[in-house]
């Protein structure tokens, strides 16, 4: 006879338990979002970003924001929502931000700044899930 010992299950049994990180699958609603914008030289903008939802959604869980302009400049890129920063990132002509675990955010704001002397035309995209939970904008307490 084998003596037991440890905290497995006597029966073998198996549990079935839930990951809290969300996982973009293929059968779920996309969440995308797009926006135009021109920068003058040296100039900083703060661009809201428009997000649409399916029926009952609530927030986009990003796991990809790109950020680009049609030129080989330095710019500076920053993501906020409800009056947090959450991504701050630097790039000639294009930003790329992979979130392996996706961010839940119910608004986006976009703070660009073109570090250039010449005037350019940019981008911003996400991709994601759509999600129940309105997870941002959260009181800021003062």
């Amino acid at each position: 006879m084998v003596e037991a010992w440890g905290t497995g299950r006597k029966d073998y049994s198996t549990n079935v338990e839930m990951s809290v990180v969300p996982v973009a699958r293929s059968y779920q609603i996309n969440a995308t979002a797009h926006k135009t914008f021109t920068l003058g030289p040296g100039e900083e903008k703060e661009i809201e970003i428009p997000m649409e939802f399916a029926e009952d959604a609530k927030c986009h869980f990003i796991f990809h924001i790109n950020v680009t302009v049609d030129a080989n400049v330095l710019i500076g890129v920053e993501i906020w929502s409800g009056g947090l920063c959450f991504i701050t990132e630097q790039g000639y002509q294009e930003v790329n931000i992979n979130i392996p675990q996706g961010l839940g955010l119910s608004e986006v704001t976009l703070k660009v700044k073109n570090y250039s002397d010449i005037t350019v035309n940019g981008a911003y995209s996400h991709n994601g899930v759509q999600g129940t939970e309105k997870i941002m904008p959260t009181p800021v307490l003062r």
